[in-house]
């Protein structure tokens, strides 16, 4: 799921599946999906739920929005809470960056088999506007910062 702006990015990373959340619901293919990875934060459980698998696997990763209560990870905390409740799996991702794991990354770049989407490289100076560039919501991919 992605915007209108981002489909051809997202097909050509080789998603089999896109949908444009500007135009179109999870929900509306009546289609349902044996994993949801959701890095956006911003659609409720229970929408979610409904594009899932009865035995589906959600996984949020983050950019919650800010919650009233808990700061944004409450959703996440629901998702924990209500697994053992229903036949889904709820989840959370937390990175954990490790020397072998990056090192194992490199190498896939380095060899071609893995190609980054990078929208636009900032130098350290301009890191606020790199930063507002990404929270504005242009970002067609990573934002590098050169610290050269």
């Amino acid at each position: 799921m992605c915007s209108t702006g981002k489909v051809d990015l997202v097909r050509s990373l080789g998603a089999a599946d896109v949908i444009d959340y500007t135009r179109e619901d999870i929900t509306g293919r009546g289609r349902r999906y044996d994993v949801v990875l959701d890095t956006g934060g911003h659609r409720p459980l229970t929408q979610l739920r409904r594009a899932l698998a009865a035995s589906g696997t959600l996984v949020i990763v983050g950019s919650e929005t800010g919650g009233r209560w808990l700061g944004g990870i409450d959703r996440q905390l629901r998702a924990l809470l209500l697994t053992p409740l229903v036949g889904q799996r709820l989840t959370t991702f937390v990175n954990s960056e490790n020397e072998h794991d990056l090192a194992t990354i490199a190498e896939l770049i380095e060899s071609g088999e893995l190609a980054p989407a990078v929208d636009r490289t900032y130098p350290l100076a301009r890191t606020p506007e790199a930063i507002q560039y990404m929270v504005d919501g242009h970002a067609r991919g990573k934002l590098v910062i050169e610290i050269r």
